[in-house]
């Protein structure tokens, strides 16, 4: 995902019998937040954010 030209969230809503999914295009801070996320399996841990903006940092300098 660090290497992408672009990274997707997709999500899925439940309201009662109503399904819904969402696309939302990451960027910034919301594209390092999902990156630490989904490296952890978990929101909030510092040493993921570390390893995913260090991957991000990487991905730009590969070009």
């Amino acid at each position: 995902a660090a290497f992408a030209d672009r990274q997707l969230l997709v999500e899925k809503t439940v309201d009662g019998s109503v399904t819904r999914s969402g696309v939302t295009v990451l960027e910034g801070e919301d594209r390092v937040r999902e990156l630490s996320r989904m490296l952890a399996g978990q929101e909030d841990s510092e040493t993921a954010r570390a390893h995913a903006e260090e991957l991000l940092a990487t991905a730009r300098a590969d070009g």
